[in-house]
């Protein structure tokens, strides 16, 4: 009897063990997916941010490179190159073979441009990508603008492409 009563009790605190520990290792899980949950998604709120902040520079920069070409400033404009355009190209270069592309790339009237796309430390943006049909948009072809971002700073590479739909 008393074998029996020793067994039931080892029984008894196996089970309560097993109970407790089952509890705590669901709680645990549940908790290490709370905050697994919490951090990836902290981690895409900034990767979020980041990616809007960098389309805002770069859109910045271009519109302001634009605003400098449209006024015919050229020093100025011939700055917001790359340094490696600079340095195949001096401004009379630039002025001579590249000032009228970006004239006629640049959107004119306070206009802005429709779409950019940045990936790591390099660029396009699309000054005209859209035609609107009535309720309808669909890319049309249009010029690319190629820019890099150097030292900090977004930079125009000097090249150029057209898109084609």
């Amino acid at each position: 009897l008393l074998a029996v009563l020793v067994g039931a009790e080892i029984s008894l605190w196996k089970n309560i063990r097993g109970v407790i520990s089952h509890k705590y290792s669901i709680d645990i899980a549940t908790k290490t997916t709370r905050i697994v949950a919490l951090a990836l998604s902290a981690i895409a709120i900034l990767c979020f941010i980041a990616k809007v902040n960098a389309l805002f520079q770069i859109q910045t920069r271009y519109m302001k490179f634009c605003s400098l070409v449209l006024s015919k400033d050229y020093s100025s404009a011939y700055q917001y190159l790359s340094p490696e355009y600079r340095g195949q190209k001096n401004l009379d270069q630039f002025v001579e073979d590249d000032f009228f592309v970006y004239e006629l790339y640049c959107p004119t009237h306070g206009e802005s441009f429709e779409f950019t796309s940045s990936f790591g430390k390099s660029a396009s943006v699309f000054p005209y990508p859209f035609t609107y049909l009535g309720s309808f948009a669909e890319l049309a072809g249009g010029p690319v603008i190629y820019m890099e971002k150097t030292s900090g700073e977004w930079f125009l590479t000097g090249e150029t492409a057209w898109f084609a739909d």
